[in-house]
């Protein structure tokens, strides 16, 4: 019995594996194949990228294939990246509400202006959130700029 279930684990985080990688496939979102454990970040993990070139070839593959959005495995996690500009706008003007937590490690001890509206999650976001809107208004964007343009 014991002898079975050690053959038959591997069988079953393989299955698992290939499973959880196929989220992107399972929803009809074009992915990139990624590696079991790094995901899409295999480069920035065995420290041969920094973070930003990994996502910024992930990104230019979406759009040399001509798609509006794509998949990809930060690790393990699915991730959304959206390419279409429409898509951005949307997302960050009428679906913010759902986006608030976007995961994004910070210490506020350490770097004190690591803490920000693209960092913070929760209360301490949509307070900051509520501050800052008002300075982007419209109005006061003309304001600002004067009647030059």
């Amino acid at each position: 019995m014991f002898l079975l279930l050690i053959l038959l684990l591997p069988l079953v985080i393989f299955v698992y594996q290939k499973w959880h990688y196929s989220y992107w496939k399972r929803r009809g979102v074009y992915q990139v194949e990624p590696n079991f454990l790094y995901g899409n970040l295999k480069e920035f993990a065995n420290g041969n990228l920094c973070i930003s070139d990994e996502l910024k070839n992930l990104y230019d593959e979406f759009k040399s294939k001509g798609l509006l959005y794509g998949g990809y495995y930060a690790f393990t996690k699915p991730t959304f990246m959206p390419i279409d500009v429409n898509i951005v706008k949307h997302i960050l003007q009428k679906d913010f509400g759902h986006f608030v937590n976007r995961g994004i490690y910070f210490n506020k001890e350490r770097c004190p202006l690591s803490a920000h509206l693209f960092t913070l999650e929760g209360e301490k976001w949509k307070t900051l959130r509520a501050k800052l809107t008002p300075t982007f208004t419209t109005e006061e964007a003309a304001c600002s700029i004067g009647s030059q343009f």
